[in-house]
């Protein structure tokens, strides 16, 4: 009956131990908030509709930042609304942070994780909302309500009357280039105060009727478009609008005609060969092709214009100009650190000296020093084996939460202070530590007693060894010491030599996915890079980015990682024709 009863209580006792345990971890792990794949959708109300728009976001590491953002781009988009040019960019360049483009749909796709905040800029109506990132929450829905004219609100119908004409005649061959004349006419009825015109002149070789080269497009457009156009791209129609490049000037107009004459030159790169200039036009309001049409200027007497999809002659490098700039990231930093506070056996008291006031104000000292950098702070409280696994790892909790009070009553309050699963050490790991000391009879010795002895034993029989007080109770001092890890802003994104510097630190981390590069730093990282093993890694790597981007196709950066990427496929003997299609899809359309 006693043995009975022993059994029982023995069995009670490692079921509540494993109660207690399951418990401890269930806390820790919401303490230890891990990044998430969120999605937050956006509607703008104009009127009585929601309709989804792009929105510009940032996320954020402190409301007060995301706030003080908003502040900073509504005063400026009021102040470039009364004539300003330059606010826009101007309050960008002064806030540095990265301002990220949305789906088209509205949906923004991040990773992030609790307390952390999103800024979502909707630039045309001068609306902003910050939403902030809740433990295991991972889809959110924001309206923002506007009250501006919408492009939902114009007129894009014409009234199609005439035929247009549409003109391309053999071009000027002088032997190093070929000078191409464009002519074409719309009839009054096909333009409307919200359209716009894209030319877009292909160079096809007469000989093997490949598309060899696509030149700048021409882009005419309306005031009234233009006029949208400019907050739809984010008050920076010149650096987002992929088109802004050909742009001539606002000519369209609702009841007239349009007509242009003019001449598109293209540099031979073959000085026997003849080529014909192929110039769709596409004729758009802010969303569908209204009309388009195409012709061919030159003296080839056939060709095959879809012929373009057939991307493997792109086997020219693209030199790495400053049309291609991507801002870098600002990134945070994880700092781990002792935390070397020493507390009195078997309790959460710490030991009343000097050595850990001066330990408490160092690293207290060393984390004001980032001022509002500072963003989150973990703290692991640790127990040597003395006693049982409970008492230890209630006395571990114990010990974290004094060392967290100390920390929360010294830094600012919106810095998060979190406790981590408390480390609790066993016989075995004494004798690790032994080991590492490089003492082999001192180790042997605690090997052999933890190996004979049930582990409440082995304490009173490490006591009575001669070496105790001078090798083992530095050890253990050791692991009732306190953990810490902290994590701050880098203010100042890495230029390209620390880039380079980080990247042959932790490749395998950034070759697994374990850490990412922002698109800037890819920018950063091809200016540098010697190595040809290393660019093709690199290449792989931006590319992988580049397509999690929503609406890659339109960043220019994007282009050039993708030339890149096909031209690695090319040079391996895999040619991959997809890889620059919807680059060259968004000239076309």
């Amino acid at each position: 009956m006693k043995h009975t009863l022993n059994y029982i209580l023995r069995r009670l006792t490692m079921i509540c131990l494993a109660v207690v345990m399951a418990v401890a971890n269930i806390g820790t792990a919401k303490a230890q908030s891990s990044y998430m794949d969120v999605t937050i959708k956006v509607g703008v109300k104009e009127g009585s509709k929601v309709q989804h728009r792009t929105v510009l976001y940032s996320v954020l590491y402190k409301r007060a930042q995301a706030e003080n953002a908003a502040n900073v781009l509504q005063d400026a988009i009021n102040r470039y609304d009364n004539g300003d040019d330059n606010a826009i960019e101007n309050a960008k360049r002064s806030l540095n942070i990265p301002l990220d483009k949305s789906k088209n749909n509205g949906t923004i796709e991040i990773s992030a994780k609790e307390g952390m905040y999103v800024l979502i800029v909707y630039m045309d109506g001068n609306l902003h909302q910050i939403v902030e990132i809740k433990d295991n929450k991972t889809e959110y829905e924001v309206t923002l309500v506007s009250d501006r004219r919408t492009i939902e609100q114009v007129d894009v119908k014409g009234t199609y009357t005439g035929k247009p004409e549409i003109d391309g005649d053999t071009g000027f061959d002088d032997g190093v280039s070929v000078t191409f004349p464009i002519s074409f006419k719309l009839p009054p009825g096909y333009t409307t105060d919200d359209s716009r015109l894209i030319v877009q002149p292909h160079i096809i070789d007469c000989q093997t009727e490949d598309t060899v080269d696509i030149l700048s497009p021409l882009v005419f457009e309306s005031a009234r478009y233009h006029e949208l156009q400019d907050p739809r791209m984010g008050f920076d129609y010149f650096k987002n609008d992929t088109l802004a490049v050909g742009f001539k000037k606002n000519t369209l107009a609702a009841g007239k005609g349009f007509a242009y004459e003019g001449t598109v030159t293209y540099t031979k790169r073959d000085k026997e060969k003849t080529y014909v200039c192929f110039f769709p036009l596409s004729l758009e309001d802010y969303h569908h092709v209204i009309w388009n049409s195409a012709t061919e200027s030159g003296s080839c007497l056939t060709f095959r214009p879809m012929k373009f999809v057939n991307l493997s002659v792109a086997t020219a490098d693209i030199p790495l100009t400053s049309e291609f700039a991507q801002i870098a990231r600002a990134i945070t930093r994880d700092i781990p650190r002792d935390l070397r506070l020493r507390f009195v056996r078997s309790t959460a008291e710490l030991i009343d000296d000097s050595l850990n006031q001066v330990e408490k104000d160092k690293f207290i000292n060393e984390l004001l020093q980032h001022g509002n950098k500072l963003t989150e702070i973990f703290i692991q409280g640790g127990a040597s084996p003395e006693g049982s696994l409970q008492i230890n790892t209630n006395l571990a909790k114990e010990r974290s939460q004094m060392a967290v009070n100390i920390v929360k009553a010294r830094v600012p309050a919106d810095v998060r202070v979190r406790v981590k699963e408390p480390r609790v050490y066993t016989w075995q790991d004494v004798v690790d530590a032994l080991r590492k000391n490089g003492d082999d009879t001192v180790t042997e010795t605690v090997a052999d007693i933890v190996a004979n002895n049930r582990p409440e034993a082995v304490f009173a029989k490490l006591k009575e060894l001669p070496f105790y007080d001078t090798h083992i109770t530095p050890v253990l001092e050791n692991m009732r010491m306190m953990n810490a890890q902290y994590q701050y802003v880098v203010s100042k994104a890495m230029d390209p030599e620390e880039a380079l510097a980080e990247y042959e630190k932790h490749k395998q981390d950034y070759m697994s996915g374990r850490k990412t590069f922002s698109l800037g730093d890819y920018y950063n990282l091809f200016q540098v890079i010697r190595d040809s093993t290393d660019m093709d890694t690199l290449t792989v790597l931006a590319y992988n980015t580049v397509l999690k981007e929503p609406d890659y196709h339109k960043i220019n950066f994007a282009s050039y990682v993708a030339n890149k990427m096909a031209m690695m496929k090319i040079r391996r003997g895999t040619p991959d024709t997809e890889i620059l299609r919807p680059f060259i899809m968004k000239v076309m359309y």
